[in-house]
């Protein structure tokens, strides 16, 4: 994992592996559509100066995982993120996660704010593993009935 350093990326590094057939539609629960979510989400923010990607490519230059951020005010919100198939179970969520902290910790920043699917044990590993601790769970409030879990990390 010492190979990988977070850096930025651009929404046209990161598009390939969102849209790719076995990328984010076999991570995400079944009724997600990234495609028509994620990648609309990001190219709205893509323009403002408090949207920020990063992410971490491989030997070969391609981007395997990426992390997105919305700054505000002396806090963060971790919104999509993702690591790519064929390189699961390399810690690399976890990484990104703990190299964003570290990242904006040094800018002063006090809180980090997150939230995933109830569905998706994965990210509510990483995040409690990273000392997140769980603020909220709203049952019941995506359109496939499924929860929401909301994250926050005082630094």
């Amino acid at each position: 994992m010492k190979d990988y350093i977070l850096r930025p990326m651009t929404l046209e590094e990161v598009n390939d592996l969102v849209t790719e057939a076995e990328g984010l539609k076999d991570f995400l629960p079944s009724r997600a559509k990234p495609d028509k979510t994620i990648m609309p989400l990001m190219t709205k923010f893509s323009k403002k100066d408090y949207f920020k990607i990063y992410g971490y490519v491989n030997a070969e230059q391609k981007v395997v995982a990426f992390i997105t951020i919305f700054e505000e005010n002396g806090s963060i919100d971790i919104g999509p993120m993702y690591v790519c198939k064929d390189n699961r179970g390399m810690k690399l969520g976890f990484k990104q996660v703990e190299d964003v902290i570290e990242r904006y910790k040094t800018r002063g920043v006090k809180e980090i704010l997150t939230q995933t699917w109830g569905e998706n044990q994965a990210s509510q590993g990483v995040f409690a593993k990273c000392g997140f601790k769980i603020v909220e769970i709203v049952e019941n409030d995506r359109v496939n009935g499924d929860s929401t879990v909301k994250f926050k990390l005082e630094i």
